[in-house]
């Protein structure tokens, strides 16, 4: 799949919604986000994010959110770590907990991590590999990797991952200095438009 847009702000609802940031203002924000249909089906819905909301204000797209949580770096009282959120530990240490409350129904939720994002800060033990700028991005996704196991390793241990579906993607690429580029807003390239899913 590819990417509506190369920065955050428009890409992160466009993949919430399914509504493009080309398309007129009066529908993009009176479309349902995608936690609205969980919530027709009585599901517990949640939005944890290692962003800030107060960024691009995000803050004032959410609030009108019917979410039974969520949960940001601004509710969170952590540090800023990398670009413009908390270290992903603290999301995911959130989500575990959240996780293993008793819940009387079904849940879908939504984690934004924000640990790939330049510098590309992570905990020492995580540097596996040292010497070139990619490796420094290398490392970022191992440390994600290994946080996204611990909450992988909660659902196990609370007997949910057998009824759960997980979706893992991205809102945009990243250019390692491909194209003369580090990062992704400025770039149009397929290396910061096309994401995993």
């Amino acid at each position: 799949p590819y990417s509506v847009s190369t920065t955050t702000m428009l890409a992160v609802p466009a993949v919430l919604s399914g509504i493009g940031p080309y398309q007129a203002k009066s529908i993009f924000y009176s479309q349902p986000m995608i936690w609205d249909y969980a919530k027709m089906l009585d599901y517990h819905t949640f939005f944890l994010s290692s962003h800030s909301m107060d960024w691009y204000r995000f803050d004032r797209f959410y609030s009108n959110e019917k979410l039974d949580t969520l949960w940001n770096k601004e509710t969170s009282n952590k540090a800023f770590y990398n670009d413009m959120g908390i270290n992903d530990y603290h999301t995911v240490k959130e989500l575990n907990h959240h996780l293993a409350l008793e819940h009387d129904k079904p849940f879908f939720g939504v984690i934004q991590m924000n640990g790939t994002h330049y510098p590309y800060k992570i905990p020492e033990k995580y540097k596996k590999w040292g010497g070139a700028f990619l490796d420094e991005y290398d490392n970022s996704i191992y440390y994600q990797d290994a946080i996204i196991g611990q909450f992988l390793d909660q659902l196990k241990r609370s007997n949910l991952l057998e009824n759960t579906v997980v979706v893992f993607t991205s809102d945009h690429g990243e250019s390692v200095k491909d194209h003369n580029n580090i990062g992704h807003v400025d770039s149009y390239y397929l290396e910061t438009i096309s994401v995993p899913l």
